[in-house]
């Protein structure tokens, strides 16, 4: 998944078989995803982030071997949580949005 990139253009542009993947998705991203694995050749899914201490762990350690990179959007102060959250709500980011207590 890229945000901002509409699904159904997303969906179009995989193979037969291919499969599309989001993770925190909203009630729509779940209707749209049962649908297109019902009704198309391709298969989509969901899954939600576990927040429990062996997850987070699990998490770091694939991040820290280079299997799972992340892509930041942008770094801010926790003085900015404002604007951080706001960025976060207007679906404008390409990526995670990450607060401090370090500065940028």
């Amino acid at each position: 998944m890229v945000p901002r990139s509409p699904y159904s253009r997303s969906i179009k542009t995989l193979p037969p078989k291919g499969r599309y993947f989001t993770a925190n998705t909203r009630v729509l991203g779940m209707i749209r995803s049962f649908a297109t694995s019902m009704f198309t050749s391709r298969s989509a899914s969901f899954a939600f982030a576990g927040e429990t201490s062996e997850e987070l762990t699990a998490l770091k350690a694939k991040i820290e071997d280079g299997k799972i990179i992340p892509i930041i959007d942008r770094v801010f102060p926790i003085e900015n949580a404002i604007e951080a959250h706001q960025r976060v709500e207007s679906e404008q980011r390409l990526g995670g949005v990450i607060l401090t207590n370090h500065g940028t």
